[in-house]
């Protein structure tokens, strides 16, 4: 459908004011969603007359933003380019690369663009969906900074964007907002900020929860109604532990801002492949990008300042807040680092040529380790499934490591081959890296200091708007410990030294080996396929599906599992974090026909092989030492 940008100039004149609500000359950015049509919108750009050049300029698209780690190339999604002075009289434009576009002549008053969406279509490499855009007409709008531009001069100047909503629909952001008519404006202090605050577009509502100083808004879009309420029920547990963890939030306020596709979509792609008999991976990824689903290859979160921005495929009916608190606890938690404590790369970050950081071991290493820690010193995850899922994952993949390459050298070339093949593992290896560099702070302080202690107090002394330099970050944070700090640095961050895995947990009182041979409590009914357990995503509920005939079991075919985690880490005493004793018997509860009751199970011994085991140490075999370090790492501070 051809648009006619003089006559949606003039109609948003007459709908959006040009004056922002705040005293002061601002970047007036302007989209109409009331009467969109397609997956595309028109950006329009108001200039006040003080931020007009006086000669040429340039409007440059963002390369990359941050928090992702990859070249992005936004400008790849603006078409129909025109800039115009005072008169509404057009100005030669030529476009430089991807990204810029060089406006040739003085008097700039305004920019129009079509922006289209990066969820849909066949454009490599694909934007991760949070970090994209995609405009539905009259179901939703996804809205992030990459699909606005700035002037050479208007980087640290105020914006305002407008949104004109057709009726009953809702936009959401932590930024301050005004409303007026049915335009919904949202106020900035810079272009950073408009980088910072996604913007999500429902017809659904927003809730609240508190955590210790901060007020939370979930708003979410799903295919299910009140999902923002119900989230929000999920996300109030996750509260808790993460304000047991955090005491204080150095933010006032912060939102969820969730998505979640509907789950037909996806359907439509399996049945056709199916009806076609042609399921080659490149066929898939078409087949999904014609839908608009290509991002469901990049599912996951992006963090902000004061927000989070979800993308989670319609792969659930009910029951689909449940993988929800690891991921919100992670981007939660970026409001430390590197939000909080960062190197000038990040502060002041460049769109246009960014120099990437070393420290993707704080920014996300660190992080993930803190959500991990969170849930287990917030009783959100019992010890022997923290060390023997959740850890036990991340250092299996963590170790799977090129020899000779360090974790900063990933990290300042992860646009670059062959290090961006390892970016995935700073989520497992960094958060690998954070626990034994917690481990080595607790040790070399005698408890008196951990990890978050440092974290927490460089985020003071820096905060959001100060940044440290990028090669003083490392030792900065070695002088709030302890000197010989420095070695674990050298070794394993700045260096490829193999990590320690064993010598680490050691110092917490916490016995690792990496595989044992011997005789262990083993399932009654001999294989795991003899009787078949299921999820069932629909209810929530864990069910006895199937039971292969013969099978020695206690179960009967539909009972539901209360208890799913006592089944698949049977070997395990919760109480203790310990292997059970060889023939033992534990209770479990289920509903069967209706009714709660108790089912015994009676482990059979017989010689398994495990891998990367962690439990405790008997006490009597731990150090004073050892045993306040167990207390301090799995419980926290008293």
């Amino acid at each position: 459908m051809k648009k006619c940008t003089a006559f949606i100039l003039g109609f948003l004149a007459i709908l959006i004011p040009k004056t922002s609500t705040y005293a002061q000359p601002t970047y007036q950015y302007s989209i109409n969603l009331k009467d969109h049509k397609t997956h595309k919108v028109e950006v329009i750009l108001d200039i006040p007359e003080s931020f007009r050049p006086k000669e040429g300029t340039t409007f440059q698209l963002p390369k990359t933003v941050p928090g992702t780690y990859a070249e992005y190339d936004y400008g790849r999604f603006v078409t129909k380019f025109k800039a115009f002075d005072e008169s509404g009289a057009h100005l030669k434009v030529k476009r430089k690369k991807k990204n810029s576009f060089i406006i040739q002549e003085g008097g700039l008053s305004k920019i129009s663009y079509t922006f289209k969406s990066t969820w849909k279509g066949f454009y490599l490499p694909f934007i991760f969906p949070p970090a994209g855009c995609a405009f539905i007409p009259d179901e939703y709008a996804v809205i992030n900074g990459g699909m606005f531009g700035y002037v050479s001069e208007g980087i640290e100047k105020p914006y305002q964007i407008s949104l004109l909503l057709p009726g009953g629909m809702n936009a959401f952001a932590s930024a301050p907002k005004t409303q007026h008519d049915q335009g919904t404006h949202f106020h900035l202090e810079n272009y950073h900020e408009v980088i910072d605050h996604p913007i999500l577009v429902t017809p659904q509502q927003s809730a609240l929860v508190n955590v210790a100083n901060t007020e939370v808004s979930v708003a979410a879009h799903t295919p299910f109604d009140s999902s923002s309420y119900r989230m929000a029920i999920v996300l109030e547990e996750v509260m808790e532990a993460i304000e047991k963890f955090v005491g204080e939030t150095p933010v006032d306020n912060y939102s969820y801002l969730i998505f979640y596709t509907d789950k037909t979509k996806l359907q439509k792609v399996m049945n056709k492949i199916i009806e076609d008999g042609k399921n080659g991976p490149f066929r898939t990824f078409r087949l999904i990008s014609g839908l608009g689903l290509k991002s469901m290859l990049g599912s996951g979160a992006l963090e902000h300042g004061t927000s989070s921005m979800y993308y989670l495929p319609g792969i659930y009916d009910k029951g689909h807040e449940k993988e929800l608190p690891d991921i919100a606890i992670h981007e939660f938690m970026h409001i430390y680092a590197p939000l909080s404590v960062h190197s000038e790369y990040i502060g002041n970050f460049d769109y246009a040529s960014p120099k990437m950081s070393k420290h993707l071991w704080l920014y996300e290493g660190v992080t993930e380790y803190f959500a991990e820690l969170i849930q287990l010193q917030g009783g959100l995850v019992p010890l022997h499934i923290s060390l023997n899922s959740n850890f036990k994952n991340k250092i299996s993949d963590g170790l799977d490591w090129p020899e000779g390459m360090s974790f900063t050298a990933m990290s300042e070339n992860v646009f670059d081959k062959p290090y961006k093949k390892q970016y995935g593992k700073v989520y497992t290896r960094g958060a690998v890296l954070a626990m034994l560099l917690d481990f080595e702070i607790m040790d070399l302080t005698d408890g008196k200091k951990t990890l978050k202690d440092v974290v927490f107090n460089l985020s003071k002394t820096y905060g959001s708007d100060k940044s440290i330099p990028e090669d003083e970050l490392i030792n900065i944070f070695v002088n709030e410990v302890h000197p010989d700090l420095i070695h674990f640095f050298n070794d394993y961050i700045m260096g490829s030294k193999e990590l320690d895995i064993k010598a680490g947990f050691e110092k917490v009182g916490i016995s690792y080996t990496d595989s044992i041979s011997q005789v262990f409590p083993g399932l009654p009914w001999g294989r795991r396929k003899d009787v078949r357990i299921i999820s069932d995503s629909r209810d929530g509920n864990t069910k006895v599906l199937k039971i292969k005939e013969g099978a020695n079991t206690p179960f009967k075919q539909g009972d539901i599992i209360k208890e799913p985690n006592m089944l698949r880490y049977y070997d395990f005493d919760p109480e203790t974090a310990r292997l059970r004793d060889n023939d033992s018997e534990f209770t479990i509860d289920i509903i069967r026909d209706g009714k709660p009751q108790q089912v015994s199970i009676q482990l059979k011994s017989k010689k398994r092989k495990i891998w990367r085991l962690s439990f405790p140490m008997n006490q009597a075999d731990m150090s004073e030492k050892q045993k306040m370090l167990f207390e301090l790492w799995t419980k926290g501070r008293p």
